[in-house]
């Protein structure tokens, strides 16, 4: 099986950043910066699988892409009133990267499957990342490189009988340049900036685990889960920032790459009665806790969350619009636990009592609905 093909885009983005008037309803202040930036990608991409004996299959591919970006950026210093032009600067940043990919897979039967893999990717930096300081004002930072990495993978997929699927997962992915975006404070001077700086080498590596088992001696139940876990480091990293015109930089080797939970567990029980349409499900889920600075001084806490669903599914008959109407009821966390929803990476520029970095979860839910199946 070969597969080849190319792709083109292009995007034109103008805009202006404001000084943040701090007055609790978002008014917007002088002019901070103006930009007017396109960007222009171009590639190609090409796959071929072969089974080269029976049984085991080869499968090569190879993607590049070259990247555009380009524009002029307009400067301004401020007051609390007064905007007052200070540079202009052209933006012009070419960025060439390719992706190749191997893939050897086994596969005895159509119920089992075994792979190892071994596959390349990239990242190149954003429009806002180029145009944001590293204090997190409307500035420039054009030093930012494409992020590389290298993902290698081995996993199995097979259902050991007719009852029970699992899949296993082992990978390690090194990265080079990895781009780090973090945030500072919104204060009277910077509105919820979030700059980005290269981490010269970074490693993740973990397992992942999913299962489902189809119980035969109760017909439409069914339990499914996953377990991810990942240990994330910087292999080699100095962390720099802006408060002003003062640059600081810190070796953050060894540090934990924030943002990332070492463990996530998922599971779900589902209960079908295909006779009434009646069905149910209920799930569970628990996220452990991740550093959210590169420092490694702050946590978002761990959670454990619960979710119900009570389902009716109507199957029309004699109409060629609709085939079948499916009524809902669900409850979201069940327990009313409070917990952190998501969290952004806080700059170290800023003391740890003043970041910003959590965002609350919902609390208890409930929703109901009704789906309808056309055609």
């Amino acid at each position: 099986k070969s597969t080849l093909g190319f792709f083109f885009d292009y995007m034109e983005q103008e805009g202006g950043s404001y000084r943040n008037q701090n007055d609790g309803h978002a008014t917007f202040g002088p002019l901070q910066q103006q930009t007017r930036l396109t960007q222009r990608n171009i590639g190609a991409r090409f796959r071929e699988e072969l089974e080269v004996v029976p049984k085991w299959t080869v499968a090569v591919g190879f993607n590049y892409e070259s990247s555009l970006i380009s524009g002029v950026v307009t400067n301004y210093t401020t007051t609390a009133t007064v905007s007052t032009f200070s540079n202009r600067v052209g933006v012009n940043r070419k960025f060439d990267n390719f992706a190749p990919e191997v893939v050897l897979e086994y596969k005895p039967n159509a119920d089992i499957r075994h792979w190892t893999r071994a596959s390349t990717g990239y990242a190149i930096p954003g429009l806002g990342n180029l145009t944001t300081g590293l204090d997190g004002n409307p500035g420039l930072n054009l030093d930012l490189k494409p992020t590389k990495n290298l993902d290698v993978e081995v996993g199995t997929d097979s259902w050991f009988s007719k009852q029970f699927k699992m899949q296993l997962v082992g990978f390690w992915r090194f990265f080079k340049d990895e781009i780090i975006t973090q945030t500072v404070p919104v204060t009277a001077t910077t509105g919820a900036g979030a700059f980005a700086v290269n981490a010269k080498e970074s490693q993740y590596r973990g397992i992942e685990l999913g299962w489902t088992y189809l119980p035969e001696t109760v017909p439409g139940l069914r339990w499914s889960g996953a377990y991810t876990h990942m240990e994330s480091k910087y292999v080699s990293f100095m962390d720099q920032f802006a408060v002003g015109p003062v640059l600081t930089q810190i070796d953050q080797t060894g540090h934990d790459v924030p943002a990332v939970e070492k463990n996530v567990l998922n599971t779900k029980v589902t209960y079908d009665h295909a006779a009434s349409g009646f069905g149910a499900w209920v799930e569970g889920s628990w996220v452990d806790s991740f550093f959210v600075n590169n420092a490694n001084t702050l946590q978002s806490p761990a959670y454990l969350l619960f979710n119900l669903n009570l389902n009716y599914n109507y199957k029309v008959k004699n109409s060629s619009w609709f085939k079948f109407v499916k009524a809902y009821v669900e409850l979201d966390n069940i327990f009313d636990t409070d917990y952190v929803g998501n969290a952004t990476v806080a700059a170290d520029s800023t003391p740890d009592a003043a970041k910003q970095v959590y965002l609350p979860g919902n609390g208890r839910s409930i929703y109901t609905g009704i789906t309808v199946g056309l055609w």
